[in-house]
């Protein structure tokens, strides 16, 4: 194993001060391991969800008003013919959809992700 010497001082060995001075309370001194102003800690909540934390998920609203604006409107051209190339079955035609989805849409997991809801959607036109 490595040992990385930093300024004479033994890398690892500074690791295992700082997590010592985690361990040590603060007496309020100005120097030394212990040193720093003394504080009550703040009990951690757990599982704390902020609305950041949900960014891009989908909500039941949204996905609803889409589901109706898709039924009214239907899909777009160049939907309709990667739906096309899905039908055949074949993997040239998948691979070719998969392509077609990621020239519109700009990136790789974008042209993944339309070419599955696609796939998604004959599947339950199948089963109607």
């Amino acid at each position: 194993r490595c040992v990385q010497e930093t300024g004479g001082i033994n890398a690892e060995y500074m690791g295992i001060i700082q997590i010592q001075r985690k361990l040590i309370k603060m007496k309020g001194t100005r120097v030394g391991l212990n040193k720093g102003f003394v504080v009550t800690r703040i009990a951690k909540r757990h599982h704390e969800t902020r609305p950041s934390y949900r960014k891009g998920i989908k909500g039941k609203r949204v996905a609803l008003i889409r589901s109706i604006v898709r039924e009214a409107v239907g899909f777009a051209p160049y939907e309709k013919r990667i739906i096309e190339l899905l039908r055949t079955g074949s993997l040239k035609d998948n691979k070719k959809a998969y392509k077609l989805a990621k020239q519109k849409l700009g990136t790789h997991l974008r042209g993944l992700k339309k070419r599955e809801d696609l796939e998604n959607y004959l599947r339950t036109q199948r089963k109607k």
